[in-house]
């Protein structure tokens, strides 16, 4: 008899719906059954951490542009189906996600001023403002 698959490991509803971030590293977490021994991130079970015997956590390195996150439940010798959780790490400036920091990053960037749209607030502190704009012009011109 072969043991029960577990359920998939879940990611947080915090971040669920996170498209894009300007960071470099990221804090990933979710839930999973209380019976899952341990929770993979892309193959590996290194560095995954359980605050609660129903949580799990890992901080993953991004790399600029889409990155797939697979997760997999281990339970004894059964494993779950695979769940998958992707985010954009955008270049900080880069307003339009064209992967450079230009002229119009800075036409859309004007559009945002005194909101809080992610799109522009690049030290992610829910205020598009003039510490968002130095970051902008500090980055004029590059790419990725």
């Amino acid at each position: 008899i072969h043991p029960a698959a577990p359920d998939a490991p879940t990611v947080d509803d915090s971040i669920e719906d996170l498209s894009f971030t300007y960071t470099s590293s990221f804090l990933l977490f979710g839930g999973k059954g209380s019976s899952v021994d341990s929770v993979t991130v892309n193959g590996s079970s290194t560095s995954v951490t359980y605050p609660t015997d129903t949580t799990w956590k890992k901080t993953v390195s991004l790399s600029f542009g889409s990155n797939a996150h697979s997760l997999v439940a281990i339970d004894g010798t059964a494993s779950s189906a695979t769940a998958a959780y992707s985010i954009y790490r955008r270049l900080m400036g880069d307003v339009n996600q064209d992967d450079t920091v230009n002229d119009y990053d800075l036409s859309k960037f004007v559009k945002l001023w005194g909101g809080s749209s992610s799109s522009g607030d690049f030290n992610e502190d829910e205020a598009v403002d003039d510490y968002d704009f130095s970051m902008l012009v500090a980055r004029w011109g590059l790419s990725v």
